[in-house]
């Protein structure tokens, strides 16, 4: 784990860490024909970046999507055994807590061919974990559905994936271009995470946790109520990414990710002075 002093010097950094560690091939080498496919949608860089986000409790402000659902792919990666050799990151991204690891895996799944998944729970997850519906699928974080066929755009792969079901059986996936929205190649499996650090925790109210805070620190009922009425949408909307931690369990350091038996990491500060 390589801390920097800024986020620009971070992405700097963890570009050139890519380019002489490269991608993990072996894996692809040993996969079969739809193993292959899977590997070149991945394509998991071996040095990670964990962005900072610039949401903060004292302005309201809008905030790109982006740094959110790379910091969920990151963590999606360390929970799930994927990691890469080397994680790049910030000192103000280090600072911010993150989602408890259960609370990842709850709003993850993983969907292979022949899974008894259903189309509608599918869909419901991807709501929850706060992927986009749209008409066309070309971004990342966004789904779309027509009838038996679900596209989604996990921001893990290099490109999104058709899901076709029967009935509630997933028939296929297949990987497409999301500019000419052909077929690439089949594959096996896709990994979804949540794509929204504010998707709720099943477990967890969030109105609860807010009606709580406002009778404490004495917020107006009026203020109250609107936000409440916002969150009851689903939908983002300006100041949410400082309501994150009402959305779940107590958050935990990035630090609690990277222990277990085969954590063996190395921590390297990097002092500009």
């Amino acid at each position: 784990v390589v801390v920097c002093a800024r986020d620009e010097r971070a992405a700097e950094l963890a570009c050139d860490l890519e380019f002489f560690l490269g991608h993990d091939e072996g894996q692809e080498a040993d996969s079969g024909a739809s193993g292959r496919g899977e590997a070149l949608a991945l394509e998991l860089p071996e040095a990670m970046l964990l962005p900072a986000v610039e949401a903060t409790p004292y302005a309201e402000m809008a905030t790109e999507r982006t740094p959110g659902m790379q910091r969920l792919a990151v963590l999606s990666r360390l929970a799930g055994g994927r990691a890469g050799a080397v994680l790049v990151t910030s000192a103000a991204a280090l600072r911010r807590r993150v989602l408890p690891r259960r609370s990842l895996e709850a709003l993850s799944l993983r969907i292979a061919v022949g899974d008894e998944v259903g189309r509608d729970r599918l869909l419901s997850l991807l709501v929850q974990s706060g992927h986009e519906r749209s008409p066309v699928v070309d971004d990342p974080g966004t789904f779309s559905a027509r009838g038996g066929i679900v596209d989604v755009f996990p921001p893990l792969s290099r490109f999104p994936a058709r899901i076709e079901f029967f009935d509630d059986e997933v028939e296929s996936i297949r990987l497409f271009d999301p500019t000419s929205q052909r077929t690439l190649r089949p594959v096996e499996a896709v990994e979804i995470h949540p794509v929204r650090e504010s998707a709720r925790s099943p477990d967890v109210d969030p109105r609860a946790n807010i009606l709580e805070l406002a009778d404490t620190q004495s917020h107006p009922t009026r203020q109250t109520r609107l936000l409440l009425d916002e969150i009851a949408t689903g939908r983002d909307f300006l100041g949410v990414d400082a309501l994150v931690p009402a959305f779940h369990p107590p958050l935990e350091p990035l630090w609690s990710y990277l222990h277990g038996p085969e954590s063996r990491g190395l921590w390297v500060l990097e002092e500009p002075g």
